[in-house]
């Protein structure tokens, strides 16, 4: 029969021998060293834990708010693009105003309109009144 690990007499058959039982599963207190290093651990895996989850959504914020500022600058470049396309397109209609306004405005072309619409005509024989 087994009894532990420990040797026994063969020779003696009514030798009895004690054997220490102890449960199967002890805790066994370590070292001090070990003990202190071991409750030192223990609290800092959660810890680690806790900071990377910050950093991570920290990292998240600011990944955010540059991918907001990035779309917001994209936006303004685009309707600055547009807007310079209007200021070229109003330019050059003004500037054909500009030529028209001119042509129409010529001296020979109101007289003619005048004349032939309204029926004006220059006056050629001017009286001039004298004050004395």
């Amino acid at each position: 029969m087994y009894r532990g690990s420990q040797a026994y007499r063969m020779d003696e058959a009514a030798y009895e021998y004690e054997v220490e039982r102890r449960p199967h599963l002890t805790a066994i207190e370590g070292g001090k060293p070990r003990g202190t290093v071991r409750r030192a651990a223990s609290p800092a895996f959660p810890n680690v834990v806790v900071y990377l989850v910050a950093l991570a959504i920290v990292l998240f914020v600011a990944g955010g708010i540059n991918v907001a500022l990035t779309s917001g600058t994209v936006g303004r470049l685009n309707s600055n693009k547009e807007t310079k396309a209007q200021i070229k397109e109003l330019t050059s209609q003004n500037g054909e105003l500009l030529i028209e306004r001119s042509m129409l405005s010529q001296a020979e072309r109101v007289s003619q309109i005048a004349e032939d619409n309204l029926g004006m005509v220059y006056a050629s024989d001017a009286k001039a009144l004298e004050l004395n």
